[in-house]
């Protein structure tokens, strides 16, 4: 099973003006599809070229698809979907494509990814940060 490291740091949360230690997961790299097809080509036996080009016409039909308002099942990992937030209007004759402010593609897991997510090992690494105050004194 997989390990994820969270990251504990003393900072100031704004919204409650105050200080308290916060854990955030750690983020590694970011894996290029190019490294995603050479593990996937040595775990199937696939020659690497075969897996890149099968990756490269997946990858274009999961854009295609998206971009035509289709939501698209990944097995083993969960549903894709594009989705938009509009600006409330009154009335009808107001609606139209330019009340759209935000467009997102959203992912939600599957049962079994959030499953296996639970048992994931957790490792807490603490970095504390030294706050610095200066204190003036008028004499």
């Amino acid at each position: 099973m997989g390990q994820i490291k969270l990251v504990t740091r003393y900072q100031k949360l704004a919204a409650q003006e105050k200080n308290a230690y916060v854990s955030r997961h750690k983020i590694f790299s970011k894996i290029p599809s190019a490294e995603v097809v050479q593990h996937a080509s040595r775990a199937s036996g696939i020659p690497e070229a075969i897996m890149g080009a099968s990756f490269v016409a997946i990858a274009t039909q999961i854009e295609e698809l998206l971009l035509n308002g289709h939501s698209i099942e990944l097995s083993g990992l969960g549903t894709m979907r594009m989705s938009v937030s509009c600006k409330a209007v009154e009335n009808y004759d107001d609606v139209s494509s330019t009340n759209v402010h935000t467009r997102r593609i959203l992912f939600t897991p599957c049962v079994a990814l959030k499953s296996k997510m639970n048992m994931v090992n957790i490792k807490l690494q603490c970095i504390m940060k030294i706050l610095v105050m200066f204190i003036y004194i008028n004499t």
